[in-house]
């Protein structure tokens, strides 16, 4: 099925073309108010939609919110500043890859071996960057430079009994 704003511009090129082949009376009444009608739901399919991605960008960020409160160790004290996260399976399965890499894991290895995307790679590498699990290793390649587990990481995959 073709999405909305397809059948609205189609709608709207026949509701101009009956405008066009009407020259008076109350059938050419009638097709100006169809045209405008069918206008008026452009407007409105076009409103509603940056809604719809505005909702999306919020609940994404709300999302990412609730991940970073969530605690593995719900008695954990109320000193420990470190806020602790529980990744989800793709992540924990790279970081895992990572820190077995001996001498540091190449993103172009990791996203073919867990079949991913260059977007969605890159995510999940930005994320436990930023969670300070992950660093780049300083060598400078014409393929980049690989990534290795940080203290930080390893002792994440060890309180979940992965390494």
């Amino acid at each position: 099925m073709p999405d909305p704003i397809t059948i609205i511009t189609a709608l709207h090129g026949l509701a101009e073309k009956l405008v066009n082949s009407i020259k008076s009376g109350q059938d050419a009444a009638k097709a100006q108010e169809i045209l405008r009608l069918v206008g008026e739901l452009q407007t409105e399919y076009f409103t509603l939609r940056q809604h719809i991605l505005n909702i999306e960008t919020d609940n994404a960020k709300l999302i990412r919110q609730v991940a970073a409160l969530k605690s593995p160790n719900p008695n954990r004290q109320e000193n420990d500043t470190q806020v602790v996260v529980d990744l989800d399976d793709l992540s924990t399965k790279m970081l895992l890859a990572v820190a077995n890499a001996p001498d540091g894991a190449w993103k172009q290895e990791l996203f073919a071996r867990f079949d991913l995307s260059l977007a969605t790679g890159e995510h999940v590498l930005d994320q436990l960057g930023e969670l300070d699990f992950i660093e780049v290793i300083p060598r400078f390649t014409p393929d980049g430079s690989p990534h290795r587990a940080t203290r930080k990481g390893r002792d994440y995959l060890s309180r979940k009994d992965l390494l």
